[in-house]
C-alpha cells in the first residue's frame, strides 16, 4: 500500500465518524462491567458510538410514554406538562 492510498484512507475514516449537530442533554450512567462491554460490542456493531446505541436502546424502551405539553394559562398555577402512560392497544391503534 503506497503513502497515498493510506492518507486518503485515512480522510475517508475521519470524516465518516462524523457526527450530527444534534441537541443532546449530558448524563452520566453507572454500568456494570459486563453491561458496559455489551454496550461497547453492539456499538461497534453497528458502527455507531456508546451514547448513540444507548440513545436508541432507551428510545425503543420508553416509546409508549407520552408527554404532553399543554399552553400556560393565566389561570394556571404550574406550567409542568402532563406524564402520562399510552396503552399498549391505543399504541396497536394508531
Amino acid at each position: 500500500m503506497n503513502p497515498t492510498t493510506a492518507q486518503a484512507l485515512k480522510r475517508t475514516r475521519a470524516n465518516a465518524a462524523t457526527r450530527k449537530a444534534t441537541a443532546r442533554d449530558r448524563c452520566t450512567l453507572c454500568l456494570d462491567p459486563l453491561t458496559s462491554m455489551k454496550l461497547s460490542i453492539e456499538a461497534h456493531r453497528k458502527g455507531l458510538d456508546r451514547s448513540d446505541v444507548v440513545n436508541a436502546i432507551l428510545t425503543e424502551a420508553l416509546r409508549h410514554i407520552v408527554i404532553s405539553v399543554r399552553e400556560h394559562s393565566p389561570s394556571s398555577a404550574s406550567s409542568a406538562g402532563d406524564v402520562s402512560r399510552e396503552s399498549p392497544e391505543t399504541v396497536a391503534a394508531a
